[in-house]
């Protein structure tokens, strides 16, 4: 998923990055909290999903289900 920007609770914010669910393993097993990857051409990193605090979409086609 395609990301304009992302703002996490410590501050930090990044911008045109695609967001992925497919982690290494190793996190999985040695990290019991929901984690999720962020890159861009020059990084790749895993945050756990908790630590967002807003995502911004150049185009939304998302629907809220409750």
């Amino acid at each position: 998923m395609k990301v304009k920007r992302l703002v996490l609770i410590t501050g930090d914010q990044y911008e045109q990055v695609e967001l992925f669910k497919e982690v290494p393993s190793w996190i999985n097993e040695n990290v019991p909290d929901d984690f999720i990857g962020v890159k861009n051409d020059t990084f790749k990193i895993y945050i756990n999903s908790t630590m967002i605090v807003s995502l911004e979409f150049e185009h939304s086609n998302l629907k809220l289900i409750s």
